[in-house]
Parts: C-alpha cells; sequence; structure tokens
C-alpha cells in the first residue's frame, strides 16, 4: 500500500523547547507506526524561552521531513534562550501583541508558511493536514491550503482559543473577530481534536452546525 503523506503545521517545533512543542513532537515521532509520513511545516528558531538539542533526535528519521521558513543554525547549541519576564511583563506584552494582531503575533509568518506550503504541494502528494494551534494562526494557514488545494484538514487544540483565560481581548470587536475566525475554522475544518471534555462542550456551544463527532 502506497504511504500516506500528512503535512503537520506547527509553528513550535524542535529544538525549541518547553511543553508546547513535546504534544506534535511525538505525534510526528510515531505517526510513522502507523502507515504515515509526516511532513512538517514549522519555522526556524528564533528568539525564545528554551531550546532543547536533544528534542531534535526524535526527528532524526528519514521517513520524517521537516521543511522550515527560514534557516536552522549549523549549530544549535548556540541559540541562547531569552529570560522569562516578570509576570506583569508578560501579561502586559501579550495584551499589547494582542491588540494589534489578530489571532495572534504569528499572523505576519503566515504569507511565508503559505509560499513554503506551495513548494510541499509541488513535491509531495498530500493527503490530509493536521494543524496544531498555539498560535492559532496554523489553523489559519491549514484552512487556505484547504481553500485552494481542496485537502481535508484536522485542528488539534493544545489550548483553547476563544476562552483562554490568558487571552486579551481589547475590545469586544475583537473577541467577535476571533469567534468568526474559528467559525470559518470549524466549517471547513474535517476534525477537531481539544484536551478536555468541557473544552469540546464549549465548542459545541459557540458553533452549532458543528456535532459530536466532529470534535
Amino acid at each position: 500500500m502506497e504511504e500516506r503523506k500528512v503535512l503537520v503545521i506547527a509553528y513550535y517545533f524542535p529544538p525549541l523547547g518547553l511543553s508546547g512543542v513535546q504534544r506534535v513532537l511525538k505525534f510526528v515521532k510515531y505517526l510513522p507506526e502507523f502507515g504515515w509520513k509526516p511532513i512538517v511545516l514549522t519555522a526556524a528558531p528564533k528568539k525564545y524561552y528554551a531550546y532543547d538539542d536533544t528534542l531534535l533526535e526524535d526527528i532524526d528519521n528519514e521517513k520524517i521531513i521537516v521543511y522550515r521558513t527560514g534557516k536552522l543554525p549549523d549549530n544549535t547549541s548556540e541559540l541562547k534562550p531569552r529570560r522569562f519576564p516578570s509576570y506583569f511583563l508578560q501579561k502586559a506584552g501579550r495584551a499589547w501583541l494582542q491588540t494589534i494582531y489578530q489571532p495572534d503575533s504569528k499572523i505576519r509568518w503566515k504569507k511565508e508558511a503559505l509560499r513554503l506550503a506551495d513548494r510541499i504541494f509541488k513535491e509531495h502528494r498530500i493527503d490530509v493536514v493536521l494543524a496544531t494551534a498555539p498560535p492559532f494562526t496554523d489553523f489559519l494557514i491549514a484552512r487556505e491550503i484547504y481553500n485552494k488545494y481542496h485537502i481535508p484538514y484536522l485542528i488539534d487544540y493544545r489550548d483553547e482559543w476563544i476562552d483562554n483565560p490568558f487571552h486579551f481581548y481589547a475590545t469586544p470587536f475583537h473577541k467577535l473577530y476571533s469567534i468568526k475566525l474559528e467559525r470559518e475554522v470549524m466549517q471547513s475544518a474535517q476534525k477537531a481534536i481539544v484536551l478536555t471534555r468541557s473544552a469540546k462542550e464549549r465548542l459545541l456551544l459557540r458553533h452549532r452546525f458543528v456535532s459530536h463527532n466532529d470534535v
């Protein structure tokens, strides 16, 4: 049987560290055991709070292909982590960025990621797309790929979007716009994966067209 290929859209990916990287990394590591060849679309690491070179060992596998916007440094050990800001600065920074950028600051990465996606589709026959978030820009990238190539896509919520207690809405318009974006994603996504039953129930209540089996 011909090997099936899944395009995994994940802005956060090794050698970045911290918990948000682990989930998608293990998806990618073990998918080949189930007959899927992962092709990862991610970004080259920039200033970040933690790096972990050992995580790259999990993707040192001919069954896993990684495409990056930008270039990975030849010596990743030279990447210097940023210091964590104080709680106040973290909160102020989130409020500032989430007021300016919707759905998040990684929207600036979207155009570059879509260009790279076009290259990937020229080089591979993709069967399905899996986008993991945050950043929720990953979901918007998957939706645009679906609109262009008509490839089914799944969305993986590592955190909630609209109901995230750490998300700042400067005005009611900001929240309504986020709900609109999520609705458009949910309307075309094949399936949604969430972490908890309560997260699923909130999605079903907010988007009445979504069925129990869609999440």
